[in-house]
């Protein structure tokens, strides 16, 4: 809402309250009996059994938001050992949630895609932020673990961080088939 066109003067709204959940697809350790077997495999590179398709809401419906207060969550990343710069790019599907409990698995019911979060750590010296790994088979990889920052200002904003500190390049592009009467925040 333009809180000039409401009446409040500007930058008198200083939080609002969340009216969906935003989360992201991912991996999560596998837990005999609460997770589905179905999903259930074995990743080389942490070595360990894993649940596919779940999600990590990382906001949640009803939380406060305040203005210019950054949500951050973890992000771990795999890059073959090779000079190959198009393994240093990663897209993260943001989706929302109406409902008061959105679902621990992603069966994309209730849960439009939001935007598209890129980092792109082309840029980024590798040696001096990520690190070197192993498959189970020997295979040398590059362990890139960074925080996916999101701002909240007059607009939703995204940043990558290593360390604390701003690196590669963020974009983020939005679907436009979203309705038009939604309001995110």
């Amino acid at each position: 809402m333009n809180s000039r066109a409401s009446g409040i003067p500007s930058g008198m709204v200083q939080s609002r309250v969340a009216r969906y959940s935003y989360g992201v697809i991912c991996n999560a350790p596998f837990k005999e009996g609460k997770h589905p077997p179905a999903k259930k495999y074995y990743c080389q590179y942490t070595r360990q059994w894993r649940c596919r398709n779940r999600m990590d809401w990382f906001i949640k419906k009803g939380r406060d938001l305040v203005d210019n207060e950054p949500i951050s969550r973890p992000f771990i990343r795999i890059s073959d050992d090779n000079d190959s710069d198009s393994d240093l790019i990663f897209d993260e599907q943001i989706y929302l949630c109406n409902s008061e409990y959105p679902p621990k698995d992603y069966d994309g019911s209730c849960m439009p895609r939001l935007c598209v979060y890129k980092a792109d750590f082309r840029s980024t010296p590798k040696a001096a932020n990520f690190s070197h790994d192993f498959t189970t088979a020997g295979k040398v990889y590059w362990n890139i673990r960074f925080q996916a920052v999101m701002l909240y200002r007059s607009r939703l904003e995204f940043s990558s961080e290593i360390n604390g500190k701003a690196v590669g390049q963020t974009s983020v592009d939005y679907d436009h088939e979203m309705p038009t009467d939604v309001e995110f925040w």
